[in-house]
């Protein structure tokens, strides 16, 4: 039976495709797990994910803990800024419930509204009497007169409206080229504006200079060069001299309180107090030589007047007892003012006027114009290769270490040539501001008699000027003719400028006859009237 079975397992090994003599397969228990990995790839991307997830998690984790910290932080600085702005709202109240309680705040406030509005105010402000200088210089120079009986300003548009007459001052008076030399006069005339400045190049303030006599004709040599006066001595009028008086203002006044008396008082070793007077004396040699420092640092820049050079020839210092040598110093400044010019005394006598001492009286002539010849040369090397002092103008028409007068219009520049074997410099001057904005306008022109009974040519005429032109922040503005005339604007006499207003022909009771208008020149061809209907109107009269 046994045997049976054995074939029977042996047979159906066959049938099941298994080796009946092959070795026995081991049995397990059925409490054993095996794990088949059937799907190799499934299985591969499972890992990869869980990893992912992992990695992501720490990550999170991270930046979670970042913005935790950053949002500690900033919550931090916003309880900060709240505590400080709650602060400062707190002093704020205080503040405006003390200005609240300030009385006068409405004129305060009016008063700084005012101040604020200063530079606005001297932007846009005007020099009204700048126009009568300017208008002198339009007018013709030579036997060709002009004058006005009626001008009408319009400071916004800087338009002048004139009404006057043309006389040529020879027949026939009424010549239309006078009108036509007017009209192309004004519009070739330029004009120039910039500041004074010192050797430092430092501006000197326009109260400190005077560019014209009283009479209003401008400072110009036979040469032509322009120029003007400093006045030094004038108080306040120069900033060093300013400074030095302070100085010596403050050794004075500690001069008149050299004896002072002070109290002290002090505790012995036994614990009782003391009190002492200690009286202090600051000796007179001590601010004698005090005031010699002061003079020695502010008197080589500003101290080279005539009452210097007294005290070199007499061996002195201004910080001297000059009392008893008061005659002296009168008779010293007799003689230096009788060896000044006309121009020059005059300027002395305003200084005087203006309540300067005799001892403090200087003034300095400065050059509107350039002295070529001598700044540039300055700076040439002589014969024997030394150089002669440091050049004060460049080829390119820069100057410096000299006072002298910073144009804003005119430039100039030069050029080393040869002539006659010898170096030179020609220089060009360039000036590229125009008085007018635009052409003169006749707007109207008739023949007529002044009060003399000559007959003259009426006139209308509107002339605009530039916006520079009569502008407050421009100064020292010098208006130049086409022929080289000029006038600054300065005070200036308008005696002659104006005249009666003349008689038009046309008027009742005006007799302009034939023989009168002989010779007429034709009429101007920028009248917008008609002449020639008006010539024809004087005849038949």
């Amino acid at each position: 039976m046994d045997k049976f079975k054995e074939k029977l397992e042996a047979f159906r090994a066959k049938i099941n495709g298994k080796d009946p003599n092959a070795p026995e397969e081991p049995k397990f228990s059925e409490n054993k797990t095996f794990e088949i990995n059937l799907v190799p790839e499934i299985k591969y991307q499972m890992l990869k994910s869980m990893r992912f997830r992992k990695v992501s998690t720490f990550v999170c984790i991270i930046v979670a803990a970042v913005f935790g910290v950053a949002t500690a932080i900033f919550g931090g600085i916003v309880l900060t800024e709240n505590a400080t702005m709650a602060s400062q709202d707190t002093k704020l109240d205080s503040m405006a419930k003390k200005i609240n309680e300030f009385g006068s705040m409405d004129d305060f406030l009016t008063l700084q509204n005012q101040l604020n509005a200063i530079q606005t105010v001297n932007d846009n402000k005007k020099v009204l009497s700048r126009i009568f200088g300017v208008l002198s210089m339009l007018r013709p120079q030579g036997g060709d007169e002009v004058t006005m009986s009626k001008v009408s300003i319009n400071m916004e548009e800087n338009t002048v409206s004139i009404e006057g007459q043309a006389n040529a001052g020879v027949a026939p008076f009424y010549d239309y080229r006078v009108l036509e030399s007017f009209k192309k006069g004004a519009e070739l005339t330029k004009y120039d504006y910039g500041r004074y400045v010192d050797e430092d190049g430092e501006e000197i303030p326009s109260r400190c200079m005077i560019e014209a006599r009283k009479n209003g004709t401008t400072y110009i040599e036979a040469d032509g060069s322009i120029y003007a006066y400093q006045t030094i001595g004038k108080y306040g009028c120069d900033a060093k001299i300013k400074a030095l008086k302070d100085a010596l203002t403050d050794i004075d006044e500690r001069e008149s309180v050299s004896t002072e008396n002070e109290t002290k008082t002090e505790i012995d070793e036994s614990g009782k107090e003391i009190t002492t007077t200690v009286t202090t004396r600051t000796r007179e040699s001590e601010l004698r030589a005090q005031q010699a420092q002061v003079y020695s640092e502010y008197g080589v820049d500003v101290r080279k007047n005539w009452f210097d050079k007294w005290l070199k020839q007499n061996n002195l210092e201004r910080y001297d007892d000059l009392t008893s040598r008061q005659s002296e110093i009168e008779a010293a400044f007799r003689t230096y003012y009788e060896g000044l010019t006309d121009d020059e005394k005059a300027i002395v006598d305003t200084e005087l006027e203006d309540g300067v001492d005799i001892k403090d009286v200087d003034f300095r002539k400065i050059y509107r114009t350039p002295q070529f010849t001598e700044w540039i040369k300055e700076g040439w090397v002589d014969e024997e290769g030394q150089t002669q002092g440091e050049a004060r103008m460049t080829l390119s028409g820069s100057i410096s270490n000299w006072p002298h007068f910073e144009s804003r219009c005119i430039t100039y520049s030069g050029e080393e040539t040869e002539q006659n074997g010898k170096s030179v410099v020609v220089w060009t001057t360039e000036n590229n501001c125009m008085l007018l904005a635009s052409e003169m306008n006749i707007t109207e022109s008739s023949n007529g008699k002044d009060s003399s009974g000559e007959l003259v040519l009426r006139f209308k005429a509107t002339v605009t000027f530039e916006d520079t032109v009569l502008s407050f922040q421009n100064k020292h503005v010098l208006a130049i003719g086409p022929d080289g005339q000029n006038v600054t604007d300065s005070y200036r006499q308008i005696e002659g400028m104006f005249e009666q207003q003349a008689a038009d022909c046309n008027s009742p009771g005006v007799i302009c006859t034939e023989s009168e208008v002989q010779g007429n020149s034709g009429s101007t061809n920028t009248n917008n009237n008609t002449n020639a209907s008006t010539r024809e109107e004087v005849k038949e009269s």
